[in-house]
């Protein structure tokens, strides 16, 4: 399962066998957002809202720890939405403890793209192709991450740090003295199922 929830929180957790689809969607370093849908026992202040905005001090294993920015959307008096990249042991309640407010209700309601839209406590659904696409991914092979940097490379020609040449060389270096060197070689498995005795 990708994102286990503690005993009271309700929400969106992700069943899958797709090694790929867990590491994009658990790792860490990824920060992937995880949206929760909070009722809180007191009126939430402007106060409140820009400490959990900058960053709140929680317990995690016994120790004090500083977590990353929020955002919060506030629906109405004792209604939000948080924002976290993170996924510490009950971060989002200690957060609000943290700030002088209790969460009486939590649901999360999306893990990256997908949504748990309306779905009943306790029901599942299967995510289509096309929602499972709007995941962010990370190229596979050398080869398909040339691909992306040839096809989006703008982002690094501002600020003159680099040139138009000098990536060019450097895709069209990696194209022949990597990716066609690797290429044009059996894989071990290839190897051990045709060529080996």
């Amino acid at each position: 399962p990708i994102g286990r929830l503690d005993v009271p929180t309700t929400g969106l957790v992700i069943i899958t066998n797709d090694g790929t689809l867990s590491a994009l969607l658990a790792e860490p370093k990824r920060k992937v957002t995880k949206t929760y849908h909070a009722l809180l026992k007191l009126k939430i202040t402007d106060e409140q809202i820009i400490k959990l905005q900058q960053d709140v001090l929680i317990l995690v294993d016994d120790e004090q720890y500083k977590t990353l920015p929020a955002n919060v959307e506030k629906k109405d008096d004792h209604n939000i939405n948080i924002i976290i990249t993170e996924g510490k042991y009950r971060q989002v309640r200690q957060m609000m403890e943290a700030v002088g407010n209790k969460v009486v209700a939590l649901q999360r309601v999306a893990i990256g793209n997908l949504q748990l839209g309306n779905l009943a406590e306790g029901e599942w659904k299967e995510y289509s192709e096309e929602e499972l696409k709007k995941i962010p991914t990370v190229p596979s092979s050398l080869r398909r991450a040339i691909d992306a940097l040839e096809a989006d490379h703008e982002y690094l020609l501002k600020g003159g740090v680099f040139t138009k040449d000098v990536i060019d060389i450097w895709i069209e270096y990696k194209r022949k003295k990597e990716i066609d060197l690797v290429r044009m070689r059996p894989h071990p498995y290839e190897f051990y199922l045709y060529f080996d005795i």
